[in-house]
């Protein structure tokens, strides 16, 4: 499975009903819900996740914010280019000057992660990868990398997490968990892994300089890890249908990060997105309206719970993000494309409604200082087709630069005065067949 299915799907297509895609949920969104009255927790002290101009993990933060604190001005101009070799991109990430694509290849049903120099387009490194369900992150000094295996004749998963030097792509250490990992967050040198194995589910710390597992939590089978914003690790929990859901705030240790205490748990029908920058913890909530489907945002206080604003849109929210002092959700419109919706994210105020090409809609969002960034794209069995490349106005939401890209695009990245895309530019990419290449686009 890609990162199109790793990350975004456990974070929105699992965040949706049943009735639209059943898929397990993880990452910058989840589960999450509004409703019952919190259990307490001081509101003081919230630690703000600042965004920065590096691209470390998909989502940005562990927090899942998507934002950036990378101004540019568009129209942007294609500064250069880079060819990768055949397959499909899985996953990027951007930082000390050094952009991270993972390049899944059909025919050798294997990945490659390459290491590519931003100031002079060389490869760094690359190295092959087995392929399985991935998750990546990035560190000052690792590549974390994690996969999934099943084994066909045990009927059983076993994952590694392993960590490769950003200097030369070798193997620092592997972590081996007999089971499978389903997320992948890296916060304060721990990085937190949820892993379901038979006998257990359970939350592990592992530290980042050495790959030891410093803490284990046991958590209940429908449990999933969401996000961690300063010291608050936020979990979820949907019913097999997808019409309850529970999330449920917990502190951090100082000493290792491991959960302390619950400070409340908050329960809401349907299931959604969650994302969370310190000053506010935000779940978007889709549920079943008549014949179709509506969305409740719910924000909330992150250390006690205290509901600080409510508001609906009447379409299923396929995108969260928090940033520029906005909550920004999106969603399919009834024309196939996206409206996208900005509130003002300490009040709820809606600022603007942004509506999409028609049949193009928005599958990755970033918010930046003044603008937001919308990759856009036909959906067909995960991939995205006939990608477009948008910038809308924070303050205003007007659109403010468009730019056609690739027949297959996967992801983008800005970071370090630049706004990185990979896409595929020939039909054989398209048709995921051999052949089809990858490529990495820089915007200044």
């Amino acid at each position: 499975m890609d990162y199109r299915m790793s990350c975004r799907l456990h974070a929105i297509v699992a965040a949706l009903l049943a009735a639209i895609v059943a898929a397990s949920l993880v990452g910058c969104s989840g589960t999450g819900g509004g409703g019952d009255s919190g259990t307490g927790g001081d509101e003081g002290g919230r630690a703000v996740v600042p965004a920065t101009d590096l691209w470390l993990m998909p989502g940005h933060d562990a927090g899942w914010t998507f934002q950036t604190a990378v101004k540019l001005s568009p129209p942007l101009t294609q500064a250069w280019t880079s060819k990768l070799g055949a397959g499909y991109a899985d996953s990027l990430i951007v930082g000390n000057g050094t952009l991270y694509a993972l390049v899944g290849e059909h025919v050798a049903e294997s990945a490659r992660l390459f290491a590519v120099e931003t100031a002079t387009r060389k490869i760094r490194w690359q190295r092959k990868l087995p392929v399985g369900e991935m998750y990546t992150s990035l560190t000052d000094k690792h590549v974390l990398f994690s996969v999934d295996r099943f084994n066909e004749a045990t009927n059983q998963s076993r994952s590694t997490l392993s960590a490769f030097a950003t200097s030369n792509g070798k193997d620092a250490w592997t972590y081996s968990a007999n089971g499978s990992i389903r997320n992948l967050l890296v916060n304060n040198n721990i990085a937190y892994i949820q892993v379901d194995a038979e006998s257990e589910s359970f939350l592990a710390g592992i530290d980042i300089a050495t790959g030891k597992e410093r803490w284990r939590a046991r958590t209940d089978a429908n449990d999933r890890l969401v996000a961690v914003a300063g010291d608050v690790l936020y979990s979820m929990a949907s019913t097999a249908e997808n019409d309850s859901t529970t999330i449920t705030a917990q502190s951090l240790g100082k000493d290792g990060g491991k959960p302390q205490r619950r400070l409340w748990s908050k329960k809401a029908p349907g299931a959604g997105l969650l994302a969370c920058d310190g000053r506010v913890a935000v779940a978007a909530m889709v549920s079943l309206e008549g014949a179709g489907e509506k969305t409740d945002v719910f924000a909330y206080e992150p250390q006690s719970g205290r509901l600080l604003w409510k508001t609906d849109i009447p379409l299923p929210a396929w995108q969260l993000a928090i940033g520029s002092e906005r909550v920004v959700v999106g969603g399919i419109a009834a024309n196939g494309g996206s409206l996208i919706h900005a509130f003002d994210e300490l009040t709820g105020k809606k600022t603007w409604t942004y509506a999409g090409p028609a049949k193009l809609p928005v599958f990755e969002m970033i918010v930046a200082p003044n603008v937001v960034y919308g990759l856009a794209g036909t959906e067909e069995e995960f991939n995205h087709f006939n990608g477009v490349l948008l910038a809308v106005d924070v303050k205003t939401g007007k659109e403010v630069w468009t730019k056609k890209l690739g027949t297959l695009v996967s992801h983008m990245a800005p970071a370090e005065g630049a706004l990185y895309v990979t896409d595929s530019p020939d039909a054989k990419a398209a048709a995921q067949e051999p052949g089809g290449g990858v490529r990495v686009l820089a915007f200044k």
